[in-house]
């Protein structure tokens, strides 16, 4: 019995150290940011945050699907970077709203893009994300064009918001309801839904 529920405790901190062991290696690679705004406390874990300069790093990073983006071809766009993986239940939650809210105003400027903190390598996130569907560009991070968007995560599911000018914004840390995505999209794309 005490071996079994030792196993069982085990498993259940995985998902833990797998996030801390994520955040950890972003921080290691891009380094600390000094200019980090602490969540709100309140029941739902979201800061508005009004960051001084862009968050993404020029270059490029590929998707799981291959496909090779270059960062300053995002330039002008407001993005949605969502750290999730595929263990993480809110974080499998939210995925479809996501691609709901990026079907709808995507072609108005809005671009989702996921970071994986999977280790089990990119054919398994590819795997997760056609079989629900998904089609918005996914990473396995980490990434040195992440830059500065490494300091803010904390813990999976964290959703960053990026305005136009690629300065956080929002970020929500757990599930980031779909009406409150729309919301916030429509309101730094500048108008209301058509």
């Amino acid at each position: 019995m005490r071996a079994s529920s030792a196993h069982l405790s085990n498993r259940a901190s995985r998902p833990l150290l797998r996030g801390i062991l994520f955040g950890g290696i972003l921080l290691g690679i891009v380094g600390f940011s000094s200019a980090s705004h602490p969540a709100s406390s309140g029941p739902h874990p979201t800061a508005t945050v009004q960051e001084s300069a862009p968050m993404l790093r020029s270059g490029t990073f590929t998707t799981v699907t291959g496909e090779v983006i270059r960062t300053d071809s995002l330039a002008g766009r407001v993005i949605l970077v969502n750290a999730w993986a595929t263990w993480c239940g809110p974080c499998v939650l939210e995925m479809p709203a996501f691609q709901r809210v990026q079907d709808e105003l995507g072609d108005r400027g809005f671009l989702v893009i996921g970071i994986s903190a999977d280790q089990e390598g990119p054919e398994v996130v590819r795997a997760f994300v056609q079989e629900l569907g998904i089609s918005y560009p996914v990473t396995a991070g980490p990434h040195h064009v992440l830059g500065r968007l490494a300091a803010q995560v904390r813990g999976l599911p964290t959703s960053l918001l990026l305005g136009r000018d690629g300065r956080l914004v929002k970020k929500v840390e757990g599930v980031f309801p779909e009406e409150d995505l729309r919301a916030a999209v429509l309101e730094l794309l500048g108008g209301e839904e058509r």
